[in-house]
């Protein structure tokens, strides 16, 4: 069963809605020109003009609704396909449209939609280039054409994108000259997927603190630094090591100077008495057997707050050892004189005899207050009783004026202990009364040599040895007695004690 309708073009088209194909090809149609043509050529015709309209209006309508990505490859498409139809690749499709009957209606290749349909697309294809293309694919592809593939025709179409002479793109050299200034940046450390989009950024990028190996150069600087450091610091020492090696040589030669000069000065031009070493006149001899003879108890003598009987003379009598209350008040005696003849002979200062005793078991805290009257460094000898075991009697003497601690000692012995205390003695008092430190490094601290000292041939006259040390050396005198002279000096004390002076 046949029927007839008429198509949009006016053409009269027969269609058979159960007959074969081999009956529909032998159907002719009459074609405006005169020509007769198949059906079914009509009909591939008819479908193939209506596929191209339909090209046309969707990318006519469409282009600016599409995303960029998709706008670039499809105005590429246009623009390759127009471009071909310009250098003649559109002859096949004027062949084929050629061949359509006069009374369809066919658009020319010349007609006016066309060209204005070409420069759309040439005109899509420069933004979408300039948009996209130069941003993106420039980067990575700098110089290369790009190469853009048509719907499925065997034959590529390429775009050069590099070698465009139209007056538009000239228009945009400058602000490609900043892009590939950009994209060199890029090129030098930042990746395209990381490109800046602010100024902020592109000045980062620029700042030397943005760069890879900004840590890497601190590191460095920090080790340069450290040596430089070091090496100063070993100039330093050697600058101290030299200057402290001239300031000591100065002081050495300027406290030679100053001990030659100041010492000589401070030493007074005493009159040298040698006690007589004589026998007792008669009259002494009587004055000596009426005070060892009589009650025991009775006090002979008191003064410097002590009071001495008869039994403490007694201990100077015969064979036997002189006890703490003789010594002291000896000692005693000894400064009184100093002051009663000042300026004739050196002045002295004389410890008790507890008074090392207390020192070496309890500290300087123990006999701090001992002076507080007193100012110790005004005298020129400091004279120290040293009871050893509590059975032998030995002297010590401080010898301010002539920077000398002795340790004098009738048996022979040394003792470096006393010495070493009571010169640590002499610093701490210097601190506490005079708040200053004393200097014993130019001291000469020792024991006096035996061979350089009366020694005792007996264990009895311990105690007259050592207050006859410092009755010679109060007086500034050559220790010159012997152990002959023992009993002579008893007696002597004996008178000097009850008589309350020296002479």
């Amino acid at each position: 069963m046949e029927a007839s309708r008429t198509n949009a073009g006016g053409r009269l088209l027969s269609q058979n809605s159960e007959g074969s194909c081999a009956k529909r090809s032998s159907l002719k149609i009459r074609d405006k020109d005169g020509t007769n043509i198949s059906i079914l050529q009509h009909e591939e015709l008819r479908s193939q003009h209506d596929a191209y309209l339909k090209l046309i209006e969707n990318s006519c309508g469409k282009a600016a609704d599409v995303p960029p990505s998709s706008l670039v490859s499809r105005a590429e498409k246009l623009a390759s396909s127009a471009k071909k139809q310009q250098v003649g690749t559109s002859a096949s499709l004027l062949q084929t449209f050629s061949t359509i009957p006069r009374g369809a209606p066919v658009i020319s290749p010349a007609s006016s939609e066309q060209k204005s349909y070409a420069e759309l697309l040439e005109r899509a294809s420069k933004r979408a280039i300039q948009v996209s293309v130069n941003r993106q694919v420039a980067i990575t592809s700098s110089a290369e054409p790009l190469v853009v593939d048509l719907t499925s025709s065997p034959e590529p179409s390429v775009i050069d994108i590099t070698s465009s002479p139209e007056p538009e793109e000239r228009m945009m050299d400058v602000d490609e000259e900043e892009e590939e200034k950009e994209d060199q940046l890029f090129r030098q450390g930042a990746s395209p997927l990381n490109r800046p989009t602010n100024s902020l950024e592109l000045k980062l990028m620029k700042s030397p603190y943005y760069n890879n190996d900004f840590v890497n150069k601190i590191i460095e600087q920090i080790a340069r630094s450290s040596e430089e450091i070091d090496r100063r610091r070993q100039l330093a020492y050697l600058e101290f090591a030299k200057s402290h090696e001239e300031r000591l040589a100065m002081e050495n030669k300027l406290f030679v100077v100053t001990k030659r000069i100041v010492i000589r000065s401070l030493q007074p031009n005493f009159k040298k008495t040698r006690p007589a070493i004589l026998d007792l006149e008669e009259h002494d001899c009587q004055k000596f057997n009426k005070l060892i003879n009589g009650p025991r108890n009775e006090v002979l003598v008191e003064k410097f707050s002590m009071q001495i009987h008869r039994y403490d003379i007694s201990t100077l009598v015969g064979g036997c050892w002189l006890n703490d209350k003789i010594i002291n008040f000896y000692m005693n005696l000894l400064m009184d004189r100093s002051k009663r003849q000042s300026g004739l002979i050196p002045s002295v200062y004389a410890m008790n005899s507890f008074f090392l005793q207390r020192l070496q078991h309890d500290g300087y805290s123990a006999v701090q207050r001992w002076t507080r009257k007193v100012d110790l460094f005004s005298n020129d000898i400091v004279l120290v009783p040293v009871h050893c075991g509590s059975i032998h009697w030995c002297l010590a003497i401080i010898h301010l004026r002539d920077r000398t601690l002795k340790y004098y000692d009738s048996m022979g012995n040394p003792n470096q202990p006393v010495l070493n205390i009571l010169e640590s003695y002499l610093k701490s008092e210097s601190l506490d009364k005079r708040k200053q430190p004393f200097d014993t490094e130019c001291f000469r601290i020792e024991s006096v040599p035996a061979e350089k000292l009366p020694q005792q041939r007996n264990l009895d006259d311990c105690g007259v040895f050592c207050c006859m040390y410092a009755e010679y050396i109060s007086r500034d005198q050559e220790i010159s007695f012997s152990q002959e002279n023992m009993s002579y000096f008893r007696k002597k004390m004996v008178l000097d004690v009850c008589k309350g002076e020296l002479d």
